[in-house]
């Protein structure tokens, strides 16, 4: 409109460039449009084009172009946030991207990816860029390349696109910034440029050609899923950059468009806006920054609230500070029923909104109150409503009848006026925020307006809703259930709550409402005039049935001992019981239930006819699976009702009963008194199946047990567990039992025969076939005799030659019949034939004639001649061969050393005889020139390889058996290593079989790997030189080197800790020759004193050997000594070196003790004693006082005893200080510290002097300087007794004083003199008062020196005299001190108030005797006696006339004594009255003690009865004593004055009255009575009563001061005045 004008708009510029921001001037309201303009120190990239106009009121309208704005940056190095998210259709908008720093060529630029709702990569669509370099290195020209890596879908492989780039675009991969633009084109092809500038993007030479024709198809559908998933708003992607110097910034290219659904606002200060693109994220860890958009139509308001602002007209509204200023008759609000025009719209019309004051033209909403409503808000008699902080009255209430949008009106709590009460606002659950309401003492409502501005707040209804009330207190609740909230705070103390708080009644345990719900559904609102709900119509009651106990013969009883209403409870038969006729009522258990009734209340069902019975108990066996059937149901009881039958099933189908048991079971009725039978029942299981031995035996069962085996039918294919079973043969007519098993083809289906698992038997005898012999051996034998029979005895050799079946499991033999043959392939003329279980035929051997194996020659004796088929034959038939074999696994063929014999090495042949007769003869018939067998060295490895320091040992054995004759002697052995590297030679001597090879290394390089050896050559005398089969040993190992020179240092602290310093590079070095599980050096370390031993430790690894840089060898070292430490290397192969390191010992730990035991302010010495191995004389020494000095290091000479001083003066009091000294040698090996730490007490307090102390009868004030930072405690002990001069004091203080007092809030620490009063003491007492100054250092109180001085109170004090209303003067007007000492000779004379006189009457006549003065005396007990008050002289009577004569009556002293009496009795009377009250008759009070309240009251109890201790005593409680009533009644021992406060340790109860311990003496009795008669008037108020007179027109409280108590006594006399005191 014409009346705006434009607000300074200024661009601000932002470090990232991410936000553009705008300054606005307080209280601006947007325009329609406004104009950004360009500042030329502002960079092009950061803001948009000048002269861009906006236009955010108007919905839909296009915001000029934004080509180049940054709106996201991304930088790694920038904290942790590494990326950012922003939503974005890949598919349809271009993606241009901005990076700053170079990149390195190989590694992972930046990541673009789709994101869950998380905000992090779900890898549906991945794409990973990255500079590749030159593709070919190789060939020059070669195409730069571009790599993009896709991954779409968890699951899916990644595809590589290959982009390439020309050498003009080869400085853009390493160039400061560069830019990059992914698209996609209709064909879904990415196409991806490059450019050292954002223009080049655009540049068609810049576009990267690619070798992949489109975008996987996946790829496209996980996109197209992303967009769906973020509603049509685009892709959330997010970006990453992949080094850690990377800068990315998004670009929006020169079509995006802005429109006012786009621009967002984010309130960052109170005159500073932002604008953002509305679909983008903010920077990450933002997002729940609050965020406006502008609303169409409307001005911006960031505020809590946002109404719709009405169009203004011309006008000019009166200027104002404030709101109140408008609140008159020239100022006038908007109201809703109103309708103003332009035309009315002037100063008559004003409108308050926000800071700012306009004229309206239409409606503007307010809060109106109406009627009577502010009457009802100002006048409430609980609750103060205020509007805006002024409090609402009659006198302004007509100033408020428009309550202006956002004013707030509070509504607070006034204090009650009934006592007891509290007015809090009333609780109601339909406000949305009970916390607003803190403890409902005040509440705060703001005047708002609806959406439409049809309503606005209704402060009156509010106000009828929340205005205060009668706090709730605990209510009186039935004793069965209890309620919420809780009225008892966390300490026990009663706790309120607001009235209409809902109480919710829940039953106690075990009990339940007359619906048996264990909560009441509906709730009350508590009030304070509702305050009982145990009994009447607000009664809330719960109720339980209790179950009755039941006779034992019952045999049953009730699970719960209680039931809630409408609920039951089971009566369960004992376990092993059921009830009588089970089939026809519940078997065991039976449900009864609790009714209710209103007046009968919770009620049990009646059980008493029910009655349990024994059943008959199964005995079954573990996991029995039976299923067991009563009543046509199955049940789990495992027992039978008496007279009832179970039926028996299996649990599992398949499963069968066992062997013998019945399918049902009966219960038989026991007889008289007798307890039911217990009956076995075998269980189910699963049956044995004979379906697949039916097929190979003939299978007969039993159906009973003692019954006859009989054949199984075809049906029957399996048997139930504990079946009998025979196998009575084999199917087949060809097979037979092995006889040793013939007898084993009876068992019984079970656990031993049987696989359940498997389903098959275990193990059965078998069924076999006989071995059948070749036909022709009745040609070739003859029958010899049975070797093996299977143990059937009748079987003969002859047998199986007629029948030639051999059965299985025997063995028979059969001979040549001619004996001079061999059979073939044995050594003898004897053939075994042997029949397994297989049933093989037996194969036929001939017989042969025969050649000596001996017929040829062995070449040397480790070479033999054997049969090539039985080596220990001694020929070999016809035809066969022997062969030359060398005679044990150590030799081996020296023409081929692989070898170890020659087969058919020679052969028997038939020879030609002239007779024709059979003649054979061994043949040789091998060619081999070197037919001879050589020995085989071993080489053997120890159990130990290593001998020393990079030494190993090996052994080489040589055959014992070996031929050494002169033809066959060997002379020298050649040992090798891996490589063939020669280590030693060996010369042989006859008769050592056994030889040592000792090899050294020339150091430590690989000797973890290892040595293997082997014997490589061995040369003979006579034979020459055999190379060996390889026959390698491997794992020897040499020992370890020792630690060289400095791999550790050693020094000791006295002679404990030893401190070992290991080399740096000393586990490095150990662990260049160390390999796990194979070469481990560990190491010994031995403590040595000269050649003595005296430690040794287990061996350690190198790690664990320099781990440990400390030893404690106090128990074997000795100071100032020197000592050895050696460290053996070795390995689980063997030792290896040694070394050794030598170390010295130094003094033994000194004694430090401090001067003196007492605690001393500011000075202190240390004294260091020696210990008695160390020298003494000048010794150099290392100390130190904590926080006082620095380490110093001196020699001191020390004295004979060792001793040396150091003195400190100037120590800090209540400071903690430590003293460490260390005792060193000359080369400057040190001992343990030792060290003390002691505490500097407090100053001592001043001395107290006798100006220090001001005394009274009763008190004694103390003065004192206290200084800072000390606790001061005054303690006043009381003399008990002195004999000959030594006073003795009381054991605990009477009184104790302590300076600073605990804070109040009224009394702090001054460090200036301080004065306190010790109130309660005894006069003309000795005394001492004790004063010491504390102070706490580490937890420990720490005390000074006491200072002490001795005083003694005075006897007397005036304040006594003139509280008695006399005057007191002494002779020739001399002043009378307040306090007064014992003294006879000193004489006081205490004088009436004028027309007053003492209260002393003559004894003749009774009448006052008018005297007007008295004397006293200061005595060690106080004030000698004395009358007080003075009474008035009563006005002259006339007396009647006399009209009888006076009869002779009683004499004066028989009338006093009447008189003594009756007053002696009413004394009592009164006493007893006064102890009544006091004891227990009234109650009422916090002490218990009197009917009524005394202001002592609460403080005698708060102090434990002692109130005449309490320093705070308030001096205002002495005013309400009056009329005072002095009772001298002590005795001579008492030492009491009675008219003065007893204090509590007098041992004296204060509830009593002193009376004497003699007599009654008359006259103080005549005393009492008078002073009783004058105060009492007529005494027997009781009397008048029983009269029927009137004594209740007057009433006053009598008060009767006893000791420093008092006792209020009411009574009501007729004709009283209020002043007169009874």
């Amino acid at each position: 409109g014409a009346d705006y004008t434009m607000a300074k708009a200024v661009v601000s510029t932002q470090s990232t460039g991410s936000l553009i921001g705008v300054t606005l001037a307080s209280n601006f309201c947007y325009p329609e449009r406004f104009t950004f303009s360009k500042k030329t120190s502002v960079p092009k990239d950061d803001i948009i084009k000048e002269g861009a106009v906006f236009d955010p009121i108007v919905a839909g309208h296009e915001v000029g172009t934004l080509p180049d704005m940054n709106l996201i940056a991304l930088n790694a190095q920038d904290n942790a946030a590494s990326t950012r998210t922003i939503s974005r259709d890949l598919l349809t908008t271009p993606l241009f991207l901005k990076f700053s720093t170079a990149s390195q060529l190989g590694a992972i630029n930046h990541v673009i990816g789709t994101v869950d709702s998380s905000e992090v990569f779900d890898i549906g669509f991945l794409l990973t860029a990255k500079f590749k370099g030159v593709k070919d290195p190789a060939v020059e020209g070669s195409d730069l390349q571009y790599s993009v890596e896709l991954k779409c879908g968890a699951d899916a492989a990644t595809t590589e696109i290959m982009y390439a780039y020309p050498d003009a675009l080869k400085a853009v991969a390493t160039a400061d910034n560069w830019y990059v633009s992914y698209t996609f084109d209709e064909n879904k092809m990415l196409h991806v440029s490059l450019s050292s500038d954002l223009a080049g993007l655009d540049n068609p030479a810049n576009k990267l050609s690619t070798t992949a024709t489109e975008l996987p198809a996946v790829c496209i559908s996980e996109l197209e899923k992303a967009a769906a998933k973020a509603g049509g708003d685009g892709v959330l992607i997010r970006y990453a950059v992949g080094n850690s110097a990377d800068k990315i910034t998004l670009l929006y290219n020169s079509d995006a468009k802005l429109t006012s659904e786009d621009v967002v606002i984010m309130d960052q200060s109170p005159n500073l806006a932002y604008l953002l693109y509305s679909k983008t994220y903010p920077v990450p860890g933002d997002e729940d920054v609050t965020a406006y958009k502008f609303p169409s139509d409307s001005c911006v308001n960031t505020a809590d609230y946002q109404f719709v602002e009405p169009q203004a007209t011309d006008g000019v509204c009166p200027a104002a500070a404030s709101l109140g200023e408008f609140r008159n008759a020239d100022c006038k609000a908007v109201k809703l029923t109103e309708a103003a025009t332009e035309d009315t719209c002037n100063t008559q019309y004003c409108c308050w909104y926000a800071d700012i004051t306009k004229c309206y033209a239409k409606n503007k909403p307010a809060c109106n109150f109406v009627g009577n409503d502010l009457f009802d808000l100002s006048n409430n008699d609980r609750t103060l409503t205020k509007v805006e902080g002024t409090e609402l009255t009659n006198t302004n209430k007509n100033s408020y009848t428009t309550i202006y949008l956002g004013e707030k009106v509070e509504f607070s709590c006034k204090e009650a006026t009934t006592p007891g009460e509290t007015n809090l606002l009333r609780y109601n659950k339909d406000f949305a925020n009970q916390a607003d309401f803190g403890d409902y003492t005040k509440v705060e409502f703001q005047c708002l307006a609806n959406a439409d501005n049809s309503k606005t707040t209704d402060f009156k209804a509010i106000f009828d809703m929340v205005k205060c009330e009668a706090a709730c207190t605990k209510p009186t609740i039935h004793e069965s259930v209890t309620i919420t909230p809780d009225f008892t705070d966390d300490n026990g103390d009663p706790k309120i709550h607001p009235s209409g708080t809902e109480i919710k009644f829940t039953c106690k345990e075990g009990f339940g409402t007359s619906t048996g719900t264990t909560e009441f559904t509906e709730t009350v609102a508590c009030s304070s005039s509702v305050t009982d709900y145990s009994a009447g119509g607000s009664k809330k009651e719960c109720y339980q049935c209790v179950a009755p106990g039941l006779d034992a013969s019952v045999n049953a009883a009730f699970e719960k001992a209680t039931v809630l209403p409408t609920h039951k409870v089971n009566l369960k038969c004992t376990d092993g019981y059921s009830f009588e006729k089970p089939k026809h009522d519940l078997r065991n258990v039976m449900e009864v239930e609790c009714n209710y009734g209103s007046g009968t209340g919770a009620t049990l069902e009646d059980v008493s006819d029910k009655k349990c019975s024994q059943d008959c108990k199964l005995k079954l066996p573990d996991n029995h699976g039976l299923k067991f059937i009563f009543d046509d149901e199955e049940t789990t009881i495992e027992s039978v009702p008496q007279d009832e039958e179970y039926e028996l099933q299996c649990q599992t189908e398949g499963h069968l009963l066992e062997f013998g048991q019945a399918d049902e079971i009966e219960c038989e009725e026991p007889d008289a008194d007798a307890a039911p039978a217990e009956i076995t029942v075998k269980g189910c299981h699963q049956p044995c199946s004979i379906d697949a031995i039916k097929g190979k035996y003939t299978v007969e069962t039993k159906k009973k047990a003692d019954g006859a085996y009989s054949s199984v039918g075809t049906p029957t294919t399996e048997v139930a567990l504990g079946t009998p079973i025979k196998l009575a043969g084999c199917s087949s007519s060809s097979q037979v039992f092995l006889f040793s098993e013939k007898d084993q083809n009876e068992f019984v289906c079970s656990e031993d025969t049987y696989d359940f698992a498997a389903n098959k038997f275990k193990k059965i005898i078998d069924c076999y076939e006989k071995c059948e012999l070749t036909s022709g051996m009745s040609d070739n034998y003859v029958a010899k005799e049975v070797v093996e029979n299977d143990g059937d005895g009748t079987l003969t050799a002859q047998a199986v030659l007629d029948d030639m079946k051999l059965p299985p499991n025997t063995k028979v033999t059969f001979e040549c019949k001619n004996t001079d043959e061999t059979v073939e392939g044995t050594k003898g003329n004897i053939f075994t034939a042997e029949c397994g279980t297989n049933g093989d035929k037996i194969a036929l051997k001939s017989c042969y004639p025969s050649c000596q194996v001996n017929e040829l020659d062995n070449p040397n004796k480790n070479t033999i001649v054997k049969s090539n088929t039985d080596p220990t034959a001694a020929k070999v038939a016809m035809g066969e061969h022997v062969d030359i074999s060398c005679s044990g696994a150590d030799y081996t063929m020296a023409f081929d050393t692989a070898k170890s014999k020659i087969e058919e090495y020679g052969e028997c042949k038939l020879q030609a005889t002239d007779d024709a007769s059979k003649k054979v003869l061994l043949e040789k018939t091998s060619t081999e020139a070197e037919g001879y067998c050589v020995a085989v060295p071993t080489v053997v490895k120890p159990a130990k390889t290593s001998v020393g320091p990079l030494k190993m040992t090996a052994s080489v054995t040589l055959p014992a058996d070996r031929d050494d004759t002169d033809a066959w002697k060997i002379s020298e052995l050649v040992v090798v290593r891996e490589g063939d590297a020669e280590v030693c030679k060996i010369t042989v001597v006859a008769g050592t079989d056994s030889y040592d090879c000792e090899i050294t290394l020339s150091d430590a390089t690989n000797i973890q790997a290892g040595v293997t050896l082997r014997v490589k050559e061995i040369k003979y005398d006579t034979k020459g030189s055999v190379t060996l089969p390889v026959k390698s040993v491997e794992g020897f190992y040499a020992g370890p080197p020792a630690l060289g020179t400095g791999a550790v240092t050693i020094s000791a602290v006295g002679k404990s800790p030893v401190l070992l310093t290991w080399g740096g590079t000393l586990a490095a070095d150990v662990a260049k020759y160390t390999e796990a599980g194979k070469y481990e050096p560990v190491y010994v370390l031995t403590l040595k004193k000269s050649t003595e031993t005296l430690k040794t430790y287990e061996a350690k690894s190198i790690t664990d050997l320099v781990a440990t840089t400390s030893y404690d060898w106090s128990a074997e070292l000795e100071f100032l000594s020197g000592y050895t430490v050696e460290i053996a290397a070795s390995t689980s192969h063997g030792p290896g070196g040694k070394s050794s390191t030598s170390f010295k010992t130094g003094n033994d730990k000194a004694t430090l003790t401090v001067s003196d035991v007492k605690v001393s302010s500011t000075s202190r010495s240390v004294t260091i004693t020696l210990a008695a191995s160390s020298v003494g004389g000048a010794t150099k020494i290392k100390h130190q006082l904590s926080g006082k000095t620095a380490e110093v290091t001196e020699v001191k000479t020390f004295n004979e005893d060792k001793q040396y001083t150091i003195e400190f003066d100037d120590l800090t009091p209540l400071n903690s200080y430590t003293f460490t000294v260390m005792v060193l040698t000359d080369d400057g090996i040190p001992s343990q510290p030792a060290s003390i730490t002691f505490n500097q007490g407090p100053t001592k307090p001043k001395a107290i002097n006798t100006g220090d102390i001001a005394l009274t009868d009763g008190t004694a004030a103390i003065s004192f300087e206290p200084a800072a930072g000390f606790t001061y405690r005054i303690k006043v002990y009381k003399k008990i007794s002195e004999v000959d001069g030594v006073k003795t004091w009381s054991t605990d203080p009477v009184a104790t004083y302590v300076y600073p007092e605990p804070a109040d809030g009224a009394r702090r620490r001054r460090d200036t003199k301080q004065t306190y009063t010790f109130p309660g003491l005894a006069g003309n007492t000795e005394y001492k008062v004790v004063m010491t100054s504390e102070g706490t250092v580490g937890g420990t109180v720490l005390v000074s020196d006491p200072v002490e001085m001795e005083f003694k109170t005075f006897a007397c004090s005036k304040a006594t005299l003139t509280a008695a209303q006399v005057a007191v003067s002494l002779p020739a007007d001399a002043a009378v001190s307040d306090f007064h000492r014992p003294d006879e000779n000193t004489v006081f004379t205490l004088t009436c108030p004028t027309d007053l006189v003492i209260n002393e009457k003559d004894t003749a006549t009774g009448a006052l005797t008018k005297v007007t003065t008295q004397t006293v005396t200061c005595t060690a007990a106080g004030w000698s006696k004395f009358t007080a008050p003075c009474v008035a002289v009563p006005e002259p009577t006339q007396p009647p006339p006399v009209t009888e004569p006076v009869k002779e009556g009683l004499h004066g002293g028989a009338i006093a004594g009447i008189v003594i009496g009756v007053i002696v009795f009413l004394l009592i009377v009164i006493i007893l009255i006064i102890c009544i009250c006091r004891r227990g008759g009234g109650g009422g009070t916090e002490n218990g003690t009197s009917q009524k309240y005394s202001p002592r009251d609460n403080e005698i109890a708060a102090d434990g009865g002692e109130a005449w201790r309490n320093p705070y005593y308030r001096d205002a409680d002495e005013n309400e004593k009056k009329d005072v009533v002095f009772m001298n009644m002590s005795v001579e021992d008492s030492g009491t004055d009675n008219n003065k406060v007893e204090s509590p340790d007098s041992g004296t109860d204060n509830n009593k009255l002193e009376t004497p311990d003699s007599g009654t003496d008359s006259n103080k009795l005549e005393s009492l009575a008078a002073d009783l008669e004058a105060n009492l008037g007529e005494p027997d108020i009781g009397a008048k009563e029983a009269n029927g007179d009137n004594v209740s027109m007057g009433s006053q409280t009598a008060k009767v001061e006893l000791g420093d108590e008092e006792e209020a006594v009411e009574a009501k006399v007729e004709g009283e005045t209020a002043e007169e005191k009874v």
